[in-house]
């Protein structure tokens, strides 16, 4: 049996941990490997599950490796992701900018009441960390990339992708008061999604188009990932825009299930 082991560098995951635990419930030799100090020698038959880390450290590994850190660099960065889409097709994106200059000029011609700008301070960030939500043109910082807030939004969904297919489809709706009360009184915010300001993802009679099908399973099959999961909004007026790109998703019930279950797959095919 091969051993599966994960590459997660010095980042902690719950996800991680519970997708590990899952795996050897299920009897297959899963463990960590140490982001220091590791006698870890790949071989051949080994399977090295790569969970969000840029370090390279395994990527030219005689192992077979899910997720090569070269690809997952390209992926999480925000710019290059965006970058990557338009290259292969994908308009579906934010308008964005990488200059301050570039930024305000356009916001001299098209800003409107209501408008916000993302200045994306750190573009290989998660979580909503590094963004500086401008309301005003004044509250525009200086910042690598910047994103035009999306207006009329009627839903944010995630879409899990492995092996090119979708395994999994969740929506992000906002956090109950009595479960904001368990979670520390968390105050819904509308500008950053996160668990943080009160959101989680729910898969209750969540669906999406084939068009948003066709065309996440083409993105992730161009961005040579083996596994991610890609946050995308939806307008009431039936437009679609792709937001990023997550290379260690959060896990939870159903959605860590099915994680084990295409993993198993995985393993059982090499």
């Amino acid at each position: 049996m091969s051993r599966i082991r994960f590459w997660q560098g010095s980042r902690s995951s719950k996800s991680s941990y519970k997708l590990r635990k899952e795996l050897r419930r299920r009897g297959y030799p899963c463990l960590r490997i140490k982001a220091e100090g590791s006698s870890y020698i790949p071989r051949s038959s080994d399977i090295i599950v790569n969970w969000g880390c840029t370090n390279d450290k395994y990527d030219s590994a005689p192992a077979t490796t899910l997720n090569k850190s070269t690809y997952i660099s390209k992926a999480v960065n925000k710019l290059s992701f965006f970058n990557r889409m338009e290259e292969c097709g994908i308009r579906e994106i934010p308008i964005f900018f990488t200059s301050y200059s570039d930024v305000m000029e356009w916001c001299e011609s098209n800003w409107e009441e209501g408008m916000l700008i993302y200045c994306r301070t750190i573009i290989t960030s998660h979580s909503g960390n590094g963004i500086v939500v401008a309301h005003s043109t004044e509250e525009v910082v200086d910042a690598p990339l910047y994103t035009v807030g999306i207006k009329d939004i009627e839903r944010e969904v995630r879409v899990h992708i492995f092996d090119t297919h979708i395994i999994d489809i969740t929506q992000k709706k906002r956090m109950g008061s009595e479960r904001r009360e368990e979670e520390g009184g968390i105050t819904i915010n509308e500008e950053i999604r996160n668990h943080s300001n009160g959101w989680v993802f729910a898969r209750e009679g969540v669906c999406i188009s084939d068009e948003i099908r066709e065309m996440a399973e083409r993105l992730v099959y161009f961005l040579s990932l083996d596994f991610c999961a890609l946050d995308i909004v939806e307008t009431r007026s039936g437009s679609f825009y792709f937001l990023e790109c997550n290379t260690a998703p959060g896990l939870e019930g159903t959605t860590l299930i099915k994680y084990a279950d295409a993993l198993e797959r995985k393993i059982q095919g090499i």
